[in-house]
């Protein structure tokens, strides 16, 4: 789903563990792979999406995600669409997540 659905759903208790490009996550030079005359991006490293950031109006600004390679930290709403899709010129060719249910506790 593309950021703001996700959001929705975080807010509404579910979890998403996305597949994203890490080089991106982590700030690092990305690795582009050349194929039928487009250029695209792997995905190459799972993090879990926990919680929503939303200004007071309750507009998303960011996630909450924690990563194995770094602990938690939040990504800001367009590193993240970034990460899991790419860019219009350059996509992430393999984008995939889990949507984890929500716990019900009697």
């Amino acid at each position: 789903p593309d950021v703001e659905a996700m959001a929705e759903d975080i807010d509404n208790g579910y979890v998403y563990v996305e597949c994203v490009d890490s080089n991106i996550l982590w700030d690092f030079d990305r690795t582009i792979v050349e194929a039928v005359g487009m250029k695209y991006i792997a995905s190459n490293h799972w993090i879990a999406v926990t919680n929503t950031i939303r200004d007071k109006k309750g507009a998303l600004l960011g996630f909450y995600v924690v990563d194995s390679g770094t602990g938690t930290k939040t990504v800001l709403k367009d590193k993240m669409h970034t990460m899991i899709f790419g860019l219009p010129d350059e996509p992430i060719m393999d984008a995939a997540c889990i949507r984890i249910n929500p716990l019900k506790r009697d």
